[in-house]
This record gives C-alpha cells, structure tokens and sequence, in this order.
C-alpha cells in the first residue's frame, strides 16, 4: 500500500510510490472525524479531572503535580503495556476494535467521576486526620486509583493509531497530529462553549456519550478490516530504535513541558490567572503541536534530521525567552475582543516554537513500524513531560527564574542537536547558531525579580520609580513585594493583590474585613482568616482580642514575607496565631475545629480555582464549622466582577447564610458580606459595646455602611445565579466571558452594582 496525503486506503496497482492515489476509501473522513472527537473528550475529561482534583484534595501546587504523575504516569504505562500486548498479536487484533473499546473505557470511567472523586475527598479527610504528614502518600494512591484506568486508556490509544495507520496505509505521525488537533479544540470548546451552557455534570454525560458514540463509529468500520490489517502486517517487518531515538523522544517531551509551565508563568501574569486565559495558552500549544505533527512527515527520519530539528528548537527557546519576558508590554491594550488577542500572542509568540519541538515526537513514530517501539517511544516522550513539569515548578523556577529555567533547556535542546548530528560541518553551524541565539537572549534578559515583574498592572520596573523589595518563585506562583514612595504592594502573579497606595481607604477596608464579623458576635473567641495577603484584616481581627486566631493560606511565601508590611503589626508572632499552609476550602473540609468567626479575602473571583471559595458548597462547609450563632465575612468587590456576578455572590451567600448584610466601605466602595449562623433574627453588633484599639470608624459610621437588610440583600440577589460547584459560575460563566481587568471597566462595574444595590435598598 501506498500511503496518500494523510489518511486514506490505497489501491495496489503499478504506479511509482510518487504518484498519487486516485482511489480513497470512503470511510476515511469517518476515521479523523473520530480521533479527532477522541482527543477533543480527552481533553475534556482531563479539564474535568483537574476541576474535580482541586475540589476533593485542594488548589494547589501539590494537588496539581498529584494529577500530571497520575495522568501521564497512566498514560505512559497504559502506552507501554498495550505496546508489549500487541507485539506478538497484532495480526490477531482488529485495531479499530480496539480503538472502541478504549473510548468505552474511557466513558465508563468518566461515568462515574463524581462518586470516584466524592471518595477521593471522603478518604483525604480520613488521611488527614490519621497522619497529615503522610497524607500526600495517601492522596497519590487515590487519585491514581481514580484517574490511572482512564490515563490508562488513553495511553493504549497510541500503539492502536499505530495499527490503524498500518491497516488504512496513513502516516501515524497525522493521526496523532489530528487527535491533537482534536485536544486543541476541546480545551478551547470546554472553556467557553460546553461547561458555560451545561455544568460539570451534563458535560460529563455528553463526553461520555460523544465516547460510546466513537467506540460504536469505530465498531462499524472495523467490518472488512482485519484481514486487510493481517496482510500489512506481514509486509511491514519492525524496526529497531537505536537508544537515542528514545533519548530524543525523552528530551521532546522534557523540554516541552518545561517550557509550558515557565512560558504559562509569564503569560498567566500577563494574561490574568483566570480559567478562559489558561485554556487559551494550552489550546495555542496544542494547536501548534498538531501542526508540527503534521509539518513531521515532508521531514527524512534519520540522526542529521532529529540533530537540526533539536538544536533549532533550543535557538529558539534562546529567542523567544526575552519576547516572554516583556510579553505584559504587548496586553496593555487590547484592540479588539480580549480573548481572541490573548490567542493570537500566545500563538504568535509560542507557535512557532512548539511547532519545531512538535515535529520530533510524530517524525518517531513514524519511523517505527512495530507496536512495542511505539508504546515504548511515547512512554519515553510521556515520562520525559512528567519529569519536565514537576522540575520547572518544584527545583527550576525556585532556583533559577524564568529566564535561566529557558536557558537551562535551550543548552539541553542544542547539546543534544549537536550529539545527535554527525557531520561536522552541520554540528558547527548548528552550534553557532545556538551561541548567538544565547548571546542574544543574555543581552535581551529584562532581570525579572531584579529589577522588574511581569504583569497586567503595567510595566512594574525600577525604571518605572518601583522597588522590587522581594521575590519569590514558588512551585504554586511567583510573589513579589514592590514598593514605590512610602507604599508597598503584594504581587502574586503579577496581580495587585494587596496594596496600600491609597492607604486610607484600601487599609481600612481591609481592617474591616476582620473586625465586622468579630463586631457581629457576641463573644468570639476562636477566630479563622482564610487568605493572609499583607496581613491587615488578620491583625484587625486580632485587635478584637479572640482567645485563637487560625491563618490559612496556601503559599508560604505570603506567610515569609510579612514582615516587609507594618500594617500587620508582626501579627504572626502573637501565640495566639496559628498559620497554616493549605488551600483553605481543604482547610475547612478537613479540620474539625469550631470557630465562632471566619473571614476571608481571596484572590479576584473569576481567577482560577476560586469559584470554590463562593460556591453554595463550600458556604455549607464553614457553616459546618461555626457555633450555633457563628459569623462569616465575605469580600465582593465589585470593580473586579460583573454586577450580574456580585448579585451572583450575594444570592449564593444568603442561601447558607438568610442573616446577612451588606456593608459597603464608601471610601474604597467594596462590598462585605456579613453573615450569621442560624435563621433570620435580625443581625445586631453586639461588639459595639466592648472596646477595642485602632476601630477607624466610630458607631454611626459603622451602622451607616450597611447599605442592605436581609430583606434587602434577598431582593439584591434574585437577580443572580446561585454558584455551585458543578456550574462553576464564576470560572466559567457566560459573564466571565464577556469582561476583563481595567480601571475604565472597573469602575463601571462597581457603578453598576452600586445601583442595584441601591435599588434593593429602595425596595426592601
């Protein structure tokens, strides 16, 4: 058989490799419309598995590198052992068959990922209290168990294209490129089409449906197949790999996942941390893999190819590492819709790139003819990826930034191009090559964490009159304290999370986060702040004199850094404060503490992973952890949010909380919300009448910010959605679609809520 521009079953005749086919199967189309739908729900399942592992074991950095090794680690077995099974059966096997029954497994799985991960959460719990040091142990176990079968089934997917490839006479090499094609779409699709109109839980019986829908296409063409694959497979004997094939595939899948989580550092920096900006950057990667997979078979597969081809990819790492450095400077306008310019620059910026990487891993598979090297070669690219993306986050970027990380896997990318390559003349120009792409990036380095940082706000530089006071990379984002004048900022991925510029109004505020809830009990005396930032609503808090104070945070560094703000007033040494390092909806879900009051001031709403910590759920978990008559404050700020989406939070709150109100600070206009335990009995400040230090604002003040009754914030919030955590309403929305970070739209969000607010008041 005669392969034909991609995927098509060739008639045998007379005619010269060169000439094109004239016949093509018919089912053809059928075939790539199926990998392609099959790596579109494999990206859907894993956008979901990350959603469901964050909820059951946390958000943080942890909880993520859990699910890549148990993901790809999955992948990579299930890879080799389907690899090893078919190497002495494949004539026996009809590979479109198998290809079903994978896709059934598949669905099945995802089935039941609810009960699967409503487990996971039940047994963490447990896990915690028996041994929280050896609870990450426990937490591997549970979430392979989880998601090893499904990774499993995909990873097996590999050497069957193989097979398929063999049996329709395609290029392996384009079938993986069309099932990456399919993954680009599905994370692009998933993000701003199918959880914003279905939820977590439809969406998981459309993919499984869009599964069994796959499994039974593939069942109908496997009629009239086998004997065809039977016949190829005596006419293509295997191949062996020299071990640096292996290598090559390896150091692909190393750098390529290294480079992705540097390279999305940066871009979540600059693009904002919110779910639609991450699903952006992965469906641009992918999307440029599908092309290299493609741009793979005008390629030779030999030593001086792979050599050109890696030592390329490393020259440009070194180029395109200082366009990433700077890449705040290209979003500070948008022309036109957000979303689509963040495509376009990640595209633009990372395409090309991952498209030279993107060829190496198809142009393997394609030189190989036998199922085990293919097994074999994908679980060297896979492990390869495992151990990229847990080094650049957990030893790499800590150690070495951003810039140097790039560095560190350029010289890895041209060193292995220059070992691969056996002429001389190609090896010295290669080399050359890469040492003037370096000299090139070392003079275009901008000194991230010297001498500036990445971010929305604006080119934050000492140039600028900003002091970078301190940096820190950690495996979960990069902080920073950036100090201008007299003021001093906390960054956190680039993101203004606590400044106090404008100090009288922004540091009120925050103190007040602490103070009204400890105002609205009459005795408190065990208190939880989740979310430290600078500290002042945990020192405010402790100004009211609680017998405990508990400070959840999930970064350390936040914890590290508090000495660089007096406004804490070194709140972390007083032995009533216990900080914690954990995300603090885990937090919650695992202790069995009792507070009287929680307070928290999380990262922007619509930011990833914080849709957990305004859901119904999780609402109905600190309820869980208050005393009969226990209060809880709750930030809504309403320049950083639609007014649909505060309404949205309001709503949410009174469902756990019907003894609620709405204080709004008037200086700063950010709304707390401020809720009690138990029924509808009218919320007093029985606080009031005890005396406290540093209170900036006298009584009248205080009773005159409430802008809304329960009444009135009932009547406020019909307007909303209750968040939930299978709507993800604030993640993915059809509201966080439509907005993004601005002062111009700020202040017109916070106008608009500001009127509806009025409105309800009026209408109570």
């Amino acid at each position: 058989m005669l392969p034909c521009r991609g995927i098509c079953i060739d008639t045998p005749g007379p005619e010269p490799p060169e000439t094109p086919c004239v016949k093509r199967d018919p089912t053809r189309k059928l075939i790539v419309v199926c990998l392609g739908l099959g790596g579109f729900a494999g990206l859907g399942w894993e956008t979901i598995w990350q959603i469901k592992a964050s909820l059951a074991i946390g958000v943080s950095s942890q909880a993520t590198a859990l699910v890549i090794a148990a993901t790809m680690g999955g992948m990579a077995i299930g890879t080799g052992l389907m690899g090893f099974f078919l190497q002495r059966r494949a004539s026996r096997q009809n590979p479109f068959v198998l290809y079903g029954i994978i896709e059934l497994v598949i669905g099945l799985c995802g089935f039941f990922v609810h009960q699967e991960f409503a487990l996971v959460a039940r047994l963490d719990e447990v896990a915690f209290h028996l041994s929280a040091v050896n609870a990450s142990l426990v937490h591997l176990v549970m979430i392979a168990l989880t998601l090893g079968p499904p990774s499993m089934a995909m990873g097996a997917s590999i050497p069957v294209l193989g097979l398929i490839a063999r049996t329709t006479g395609a290029s392996l090499g384009i079938l993986y490129g069309i099932n990456t094609l399919g993954a680009a779409i599905g994370t692009l699709m998933m993000a701003f089409v199918v959880l914003p109109f279905t939820g977590i839980a439809t969406a998981c019986v459309l993919l499984a449906l869009l599964n069994a829908a796959i499994a039974l296409t593939m069942f109908a063409l496997s009629r009239g197949q086998a004997t065809a694959h039977a016949k190829e497979e005596k006419e293509q004997p295997g191949r062996s790999y020299h071990g640096g094939f292996y290598l090559v595939a390896f150091t692909s899948g190393f750098a390529i996942f290294t480079l992705e989580v540097v390279y999305f550092r940066a871009m979540r920096a600059a693009f904002l941390s919110t779910t639609y900006s991450f699903a952006i950057m992965l469906g641009s990667v992918l999307l440029a893999l599908a092309v290299g997979a493609h741009s793979a078979r005008l390629l030779r597969n030999d030593r001086r190819t792979l050599g050109i081809v890696l030592a390329l990819g490393g020259t440009m790492v070194f180029i395109v590492t200082p366009i990433v450095e700077r890449l705040d400077a290209f979003v500070a306008f948008y022309v036109i819709n957000p979303h689509l310019c963040k495509f376009l620059l990640a595209l633009g910026v990372l395409g090309p790139l991952v498209a030279i990487l993107g060829v190496l891993f198809p142009l393997l598979l394609d030189g190989s003819k036998s199922p085990l090297e293919w097994g074999l070669l994908h679980a060297s690219n896979t492990f390869g990826a495992i151990l990229g993306a847990l080094c650049a986050a957990w030893i790499f970027l800590p150690l070495l930034g951003l810039a140097r990380t790039s560095w560190l896997v350029a010289f890895l990318l041209v060193v292995a191009g220059l070992l691969t390559v056996q002429e001389g003349a190609i090896r010295l120009r290669v080399g050359l090559a890469g040492l003037g792409a370096f000299l090139l990036a070392f003079v275009g380095e901008s000194g991230i964490g010297q001498s500036r940082i990445v971010g929305l706000q604006g080119k934050l530089s000492t140039s600028g009159g900003f002091e970078i006071v301190a940096y820190r990379e950690t495996p979960d984002f990069t902080v920073a304290v950036v100090g201008r004048g007299e003021s001093r900022g906390l960054y956190i991925d680039g993101f203004d999370a606590s400044s106090d510029e404008e100090r009288v109004s922004s540091q009120s505020y925050m103190a007040w986060m602490g103070r009204l809830p400890m105002l609205a009990h009459p005795a408190p005396k065990d208190a939880l702040v989740i979310c430290f930032g600078r500290g002042e609503t945990a020192n405010a808090l402790r100004l009211e004199d609680p017998r405990s104070l508990d400070i959840v945070d999930i970064s350390k560094a936040v914890f590290e850094l508090a000495p660089y703000f007096e406004g804490n007033d070194n709140v972390l040494s007083d032995p009533r404060v216990t900080p914690i390092v954990m995300d603090g909806r885990t937090w919650m879900r695992r202790t069995d503490r009792m507070y009287d009051v929680v307070t928290l001031e999380p990262m922007p709403p619509t930011f990833a992973g914080m849709n957990g910590l305004y859901s119904r759920e999780f609402y109905e978990l600190v309820s869980e952890r208050l005393h009969p008559g226990g209060t809880i404050a709750q930030w809504v700020p309403f320049h950083l949010v639609t007014a649909d989406q505060a309404s949205a939070i309001s709503r949410t709150f009174i469902e756990v909380f019907p003894d609620a109100v709405m204080w709004i600070h008037m200086a700063y206009q950010t709304g707390i919300l401020v809720g009690r335990k138990g029924t509808k009995s009218g919320m007093g400040w029985p606080g009031l009448e005890r005396d406290a230090p540093g209170r900036e604002l006298t009584r009248e003040e205080i009773l005159t910010a409430v802008q809304l009754d329960p009444a009135g914030l009932e009547v406020y919030g019909k307007t909303g959605v209750v968040i939930t955590d299978d709507n993800q309403y604030l993640a993915y929305g059809m509201e966080s679609q439509e907005h993004d970070f601005g002062s111009v739209r700020g202040l017109r969000y916070q106008r608009e809520s500001l009127e509806r607010i009025a409105a309800a008041g009026r209408g109570r």
